[in-house]
């Protein structure tokens, strides 16, 4: 715990992507010393890992860079730009995720990296995205309309074949999960398929059946998914002409654990709620290919 809390006090970082620049990232981060104060106009140096999986996951690239802070003590690069140690920027299947990036810095501009930094990275820039999957074979992009939809997420699957989650541009009124809350053995937070199937005296349901079928209500795991790639999913709409996501709350089809609850994900805070069945939620429908 101790070194967590000194990560957050020497070093705030934020990284922040673009779509135009291909290969790149840009990396920003504000750097103090141990007692607070600003590191500024001095040359720091700085090692970035990307990590697969987890935040100790495989380093799929490693690179380094020496860079100056300003007179705001904000450091500022261009994570693919600097001097690799481990694979290739330009090779990372970035549909392979998730990923995260590790930051480790060394004050005084040598090797010796004291400070260290992870955050996930919650969405991949189209640029980079599109550039690697066209490369592994992958034919779709996020935010492409798509069967009816706009695509929010893309994988392999163990069959070697490109597989993906769809968004309905559509979003239902606020309904009920269910009018007379029951349990129906909804339980699974992967698998909106099987969840939705169970669904009984449900306005939520017969909202989903309207758009046509192979439509479904998600999972919270599959509703999570799709707010972590909303920027992709509203690009789509505004290029396409829908109305944009509203930024509400959305019922799964999961189950909370016990009868008369489900959950929901607030597109606001992020966080993941339940709340009785009978309570009126926004609704959105989504389907896989």
């Amino acid at each position: 715990m101790k070194k967590i809390y000194s990560i957050i006090a020497y070093l705030l970082l934020t990284v922040s992507l673009w779509a135009q620049a291909p290969q790149k990232m840009n990396y920003q981060a504000v750097v103090h010393n141990s007692n607070g104060s600003l590191i500024t106009s001095t040359q720091i140096s700085i090692r970035i890992s990307v990590l697969q999986g987890s935040t100790n996951g495989t380093p799929v690239y490693i690179e380094t860079q020496k860079q100056s802070t300003n007179t705001n003590g904000l450091l500022s690069l261009e994570i693919g730009l600097g001097i690799p140690e481990i694979g290739m920027f330009s090779e990372i299947n970035w549909a392979a995720g998730p990923y995260f990036i590790k930051t480790e810095t060394d004050l005084t501009g040598g090797t010796t990296y004291t400070i260290t930094g992870i955050s996930e990275l919650m969405s991949v820039p189209y640029a980079l995205f599109s550039s690697k999957t066209s490369v592994d074979g992958f034919s779709h992009y996020l935010g492409e309309v798509f069967n009816g939809g706009i695509i929010f997420y893309i994988y392999k699957g163990s069959d070697g074949l490109e597989h993906g989650l769809i968004v309905s541009p559509i979003q239902g009124s606020q309904i009920a999960w269910q009018t007379s809350p029951m349990v129906v053995n909804a339980n699974r937070s992967w698998d909106g398929v099987y969840n939705t199937s169970l669904m009984t005296d449900s306005p939520a349901k017969n909202y989903i059946a309207t758009l046509g079928s192979d439509w479904y209500l998600p999972s919270i795991d599959e509703l999570s998914k799709l707010y972590r790639n909303r920027y992709y999913v509203q690009k789509g709409l505004k290029a396409n002409g829908y109305t944009l996501m509203p930024m509400a709350i959305y019922w799964s089809s999961t189950e909370f654990n016990n009868t008369t609850s489900a959950y929901y994900l607030s597109f606001i805070s992020g966080y993941t709620v339940s709340a009785s069945k009978t309570t009126l939620i926004s609704v959105i429908g989504i389907k896989a290919f």
